[in-house]
């Protein structure tokens, strides 16, 4: 009613493909809403074609559109990328642009024009999904403008006259049937279900508990099943980067970029602590094995695709001036993946570190944050595979194939392994991904227990793999507050 339904599911931190979407009633008027969101802009825009040349007005469109399919492409939020309307007004640019355009008297042109797009459409494996999209509705709008006058551009396509009017009536009523279509659908899906356990219910339910309930074991629910496994691989790798974090994050600006920022309750009532913790994707990825800590009353996580820390740049000043130096936060931690082109950290002579002047800012950098709080954790480095774990499961699992619980260690880099160890920091403590997953030349991809991932994709963790990293977590949390726990 409000034409809201889109910016409810980014408040709320909903995703069009969560499994739990499949019992919202009004799952699919998010389409509607940045329909009628753009139909409430699109005035201001005609009214700019009055005042000024054709020319400029196509400039104009071409500015928003490329601004939107930027800001699509940049945004680290999947739902944002999905469903904010700045990030699909490029695809309503692009029929304003086509209907500046002039009409061509070409009869072949809608044919093959049809063809190609048919042609883009079933390149889907080759290409990415907005590539696909974004040629797709640029051949459709320019072959709609740019067809012959009045008649359908594809009538010289279909033979038969009567067909055309019955698909001129199901277009009349196409409407309609997509405002009711999902709604019966859930109806029935609901009504249909055989038990009091609905399969994706107790798989929603189950992903709950393991995401935020540290303190009890892993358990399957009795009536789980092949399709519970599958349910629950895609329902992990739906969410951004495998994190639950149970709040919403707030955008932050750091002047060159965004940030996303949240506050998240420990688990203890009784906790006294407060962490800071920072970084990409992999700060957000264990940022509720960090609250789950009962010495923690709340965990600020502040992350964004990405980062890197020190980054020389906006990033570094906003958290050490607005965040560490005021809140002097008792644990800080720095959780990130080390990416292959910062070539100081992999291509440095083990012999030269020390030397190095990114070396150099690192510990200046950490000098800094030491006088600010009690102690540092800092992660070792990430483990990556070759191929995605939870995507090759739920293959093999829909195939009835074997399912490789242990892959091939890759190797480590001595020379990131030097710099971390070489760092000039008495309040800092490190945490290893390998220490967890693997012993050797192997690696654990699936939990032993239960049989399910615990990798995401090829390097991010599964909520089921956080359990067996949260010790390793842990253990470096207490050498470095200097607490003995038996």
């Amino acid at each position: 009613m409000a034409l809201a339904t889109n910016y409810e599911d980014l408040l709320k931190q909903r995703g069009y493909f969560d499994t739990e979407a499949n019992f919202r009633f009004f799952r699919h008027c998010w389409s509607l809403a940045v329909e009628m969101q753009f139909y409430l802009i699109f005035p201001f825009i005609a009214i700019t074609r009055t005042c000024i040349s054709q020319r400029l007005y196509q400039l104009l469109l071409i500015l928003i559109l490329i601004t939107s399919i930027t800001f699509q492409s940049l945004s680290s939020n999947p739902i944002v990328q999905y469903e904010s309307l700045f990030c699909r007004i490029w695809q309503f640019s692009f029929g304003m642009l086509a209907q500046t355009l002039p009409i061509l008297s070409i009869k072949w042109l809608p044919s093959i024009m049809l063809i190609i797009v048919t042609g883009i459409m079933f390149c889907s494996i080759l290409l990415s999904r907005l590539l696909i999209s974004f040629i797709v509705i640029f051949m459709v709008a320019a072959l709609v403008s740019m067809s012959t006058a009045p008649i359908h551009p594809f009538k010289s396509l279909c033979p038969y006259p009567a067909l055309i009017q019955h698909l001129v009536v199901l277009g009349d009523v196409s409407y309609l049937l997509y405002l009711i279509h999902w709604p019966l659908i859930t109806y029935t899906r609901f009504m249909s279900s055989q038990t009091k356990h609905d399969p994706s219910n107790l798989t929603l339910q189950f992903y709950k508990e393991i995401s935020i309930n540290f303190n009890l074991p892993i358990k399957i629910p009795p009536k789980w099943t092949i399709e519970n496994d599958i349910e629950f691989a895609e329902k992990f790798y739906g969410i951004f980067m495998g994190g639950a974090i149970p709040c919403t994050p707030d955008i932050i600006q750091t002047v060159a970029n965004k940030k996303q920022y949240c506050e998240i309750n420990g688990t203890n009532p009784n906790g006294t602590l407060i962490g800071l913790a920072f970084g990409n994707s992999y700060a957000m990825n264990i940022a509720t094995a960090i609250a789950a800590n009962p010495l923690f009353k709340k965990v600020i996580l502040v992350f964004g695709n990405g980062a890197t820390f020190p980054d020389h740049g906006a990033f570094d000043k906003y958290l050490i001036e607005k965040l560490i130096k005021p809140l002097k936060p008792n644990v800080i931690f720095m959780v990130q993946k080390y990416y292959y082109f910062q070539k100081h950290l992999y291509k440095t002579p083990i012999t030269k570190i020390k030397e190095n002047k990114e070396f150099k800012n690192w510990n200046n950098i950490l000098k800094v944050i030491q006088n600010f709080t009690s102690a540092i954790i800092i992660n070792k480095e990430q483990i990556i595979f070759d191929y995605e774990i939870s995507r090759d499961f739920i293959r093999r699992k829909i195939n009835g194939l074997q399912i490789e619980a242990r892959l091939k260690n890759p190797p480590p880099s001595p020379n990131l392994e030097a710099w971390l160890s070489s760092l000039n920091c008495l309040k800092c403590q490190f945490f290893g991904y390998r220490e967890a997953f693997c012993d050797g030349e192997f690696c654990n991809v699936l939990d032993l227990a239960t049989g399910l991932p615990l990798f995401r994709d090829s390097n991010h963790i599964s909520p089921v793999g956080i359990r067996h990293l949260k010790p390793f977590i842990d253990k470096a949390i207490h050498k470095a507050l200097n607490i003995c726990v038996l």
